[in-house]
């Protein structure tokens, strides 16, 4: 049933990595053209805890999140520099997010602050501040994040869009609540 689910979210990241493609990007103004895509796996664990009840209604929740993608694929050209700045690897993602309306089967709006970073320090690829939202039906989840990385010193805009799967790893949502869950999807990275 995982493998399953995880292909569902495969797929539906597959989707919107066409779908992002197909519009034409728009240009910052220093003129860079940002691309990559990678899997992830974070972990939510929940100081407020959604309702475990379903039909009561959704509740506000809390939660920090930790975890990381085992291969992050990131390329950015810079026209300017007339540069390519390319990052293949592992990142750590940390930080926190919280939902005005979650319960087990939804999570109507839900945001995200977050860190990425890669162990490479100053040549790696950084993301200190990803702002971003998340909403999910049933299992499964759909996530954007904004904000601004570094590469090899090079500043640039990113947007990372993703589908995920949902999996509550401590309490079941229905009967007790869920205080430790995790999102297993795959992202795209574009500008």
């Amino acid at each position: 049933m995982r493998r399953t689910a995880r292909h569902l979210a495969l797929a539906l990241a597959a989707l919107l990595s066409v779908a992002a493609a197909s519009v034409a990007p728009v240009r910052a103004a220093s003129d860079l053209d940002t691309t990559g895509a990678g899997e992830f796996v974070i972990f939510l664990s929940y100081t407020q805890a959604p309702n475990t009840v379903l039909g009561v209604g959704c509740q506000p929740t809390a939660f920090t999140v930790s975890g990381g993608s085992q291969l992050l694929v990131v390329s950015v050209t810079s026209v300017t520099t007339t540069g390519v700045y390319q990052y293949n690897g592992p990142v750590s993602i940390s930080g926190s997010g919280s939902s005005s309306c979650e319960d087990a089967a939804e999570a109507l709006s839900g945001s995200m602050s977050l860190s990425m970073t890669s162990a490479n320090g100053p040549a790696g690829f950084n993301c200190p501040s990803l702002t971003g939202a998340y909403v999910r039906a049933g299992l499964a989840t759909l996530v954007e994040w904004q904000g601004t990385c570094t590469l090899q010193g090079l500043s640039f805009p990113v947007s990372f869009i993703g589908a995920a799967v949902y999996e509550p790893l401590q309490g079941n949502g229905v009967l007790t609540p869920v205080t430790y869950a995790s999102l297993d999807g795959a992202l795209h990275v574009t500008a």
